[in-house]
């Protein structure tokens, strides 16, 4: 890790912050949508 500065690391850091941020957010929107889909399926079979 010698002769690279602060300066890669902090670069390094954000990218990867902001690619698991992108990747959280999706994986959130996926989890509401299966969740939403999931809810209607079975409440349809619970009325039933």
């Amino acid at each position: 890790m010698l002769g690279q500065g602060p300066e890669y690391s902090l670069g390094y850091f954000v990218s990867n912050f902001l690619e698991i941020k992108d990747n959280c957010i999706s994986a959130c929107r996926l989890k509401h949508f299966l969740q939403k889909c999931y809810g209607s399926a079975t409440g349809r079979r619970r009325k039933s």
